[in-house]
């Protein structure tokens, strides 16, 4: 088998591992895009930062937490993942925060 076939093989399955939370994703913004005001565009990245500040993903970061920490605990994680999942909800979080600081200082 060539290394081609192999990687489109791969893809293939990662695409069908994937479909159906893209499709579940999609199916969430699809409400707010048929009421969309006069920018679809800015109503659909807003409707993602909604969701994304939302009381569904701030649970989800809770739980990462603290499968990473019971992880680090046991010996199972290094502590430096530990620390890279909480960087990464903290950029996930504070991202909007970050962008309305930097508009200001640039005012």
């Amino acid at each position: 088998m060539s290394t081609c076939s192999i990687i489109k093989n791969r893809v293939k399955a990662e695409i069908k591992e994937y479909a159906p939370a893209m499709a579940v994703v999609a199916l969430m913004l699809l409400p707010q895009a048929a009421f969309a005001g006069t920018n679809p565009v800015e109503d659909f990245f807003d409707s993602i930062l909604t969701f994304l500040n939302s009381g569904f993903t701030r649970t989800i970061a809770i739980v990462a937490i603290i499968v990473a920490g019971i992880g680090a605990l046991v010996g199972k994680v290094s502590w430096a993942k530990v620390g890279m999942v909480a960087a990464g909800i903290v950029l996930i979080f504070g991202a909007a925060k970050l962008v309305d600081l930097f508009v200001a200082w640039s005012a």
